[in-house]
């Protein structure tokens, strides 16, 4: 058994569980307008709701992603990045020069 902590209050569900259980059902209420809708549109895409809703949350997803810069994409800036670097790094080919230097350091 992974998890050996028996959760007596219903409340205290771990991450895992709560991803488990989304992952068994999905039960959505539309309107009548809204539901033709679905109908028109899966027969346009011709698949199954299953499939459309996952592309639509994908789509939906990068979008909100997009919003981000690459940097917060990517978790944020490492905190030892810059910590000793020279101050002229914002010219290229002073970051160059570095790289080149690190690397020629690195595998000799």
């Amino acid at each position: 058994m992974r998890n050996s902590k028996k959760l007596t209050n219903p409340r205290d569900t771990c991450h895992t569980c709560i991803a488990s259980t989304i992952k068994v059902m999905l039960s959505v209420r539309l309107d009548e307008e809204t539901e033709r809708q679905l109908a028109d549109i899966l027969a346009h895409e011709q698949t199954e709701k299953s499939e459309l809703i996952r592309r639509m949350i994908a789509e939906r997803w990068l979008t909100l992603q997009a919003d981000k810069t690459l940097v917060e994409r990517r978790g944020g800036h490492p905190e030892h990045l810059l910590q000793d670097a020279p101050t002229d790094l914002s010219e290229r080919s002073n970051r160059k020069k570095a790289i080149a230097q690190y690397l020629n350091e690195r595998h000799q």
